[in-house]
C-alpha cells in the first residue's frame, strides 16, 4: 500500500529528480533558462518554494497558468500534459466576538 506524500515530501522529490538529471551542482544547471517565472494571466512573478519548483521543471518558457485561466481565456491543455504543483499560502485576518466579554478577537490564519 502505498503512502500519501506530504507536501514537503513531494517538493523534496520533486528537486533531487531534477538535480540527478544533470551532472552540474544545482545552482549551474541551467535551470532558470527561461527566466524568473511569471502568472500567464496575472503578470505576478512566482516567489519562494515556487521558483525552485517551476525551474527544476524542462520549461523554456517563464509563464506559467492554471488550468482554468487557459480554459478561460480560450486555450485547451494538451492531452497528456501534467501540472507542476504550486504552493498557495494566504494571511487572513477573521474578526470573532466573544460573546462573554463583547470583545473582537482578531486571528491571523
Amino acid at each position: 500500500m502505498e503512502s500519501k506524500q506530504t507536501t514537503n515530501e513531494r517538493i523534496v522529490t520533486k528537486l533531487l529528480e531534477a538535480m540527478e538529471k544533470t551532472e552540474e551542482l544545482p545552482w549551474n544547471a541551467g535551470w532558470v533558462s527561461g527566466g524568473m517565472p511569471i502568472n500567464f494571466t496575472t503578470g505576478k512573478r512566482y516567489n519562494g518554494i515556487n521558483i525552485l519548483m517551476l525551474w527544476s521543471g524542462e520549461f523554456t518558457y517563464p509563464k506559467f497558468a492554471t488550468y482554468k485561466q487557459i480554459e478561460e481565456a480560450g486555450g485547451q491543455v494538451k492531452k497528456g500534459e501534467k501540472g507542476t504543483p504550486i504552493i498557495y499560502y494566504n494571511i487572513t485576518e477573521r474578526k470573532s466576538k466573544d460573546v462573554k466579554t463583547g470583545l473582537t478577537q482578531i486571528k491571523a490564519w
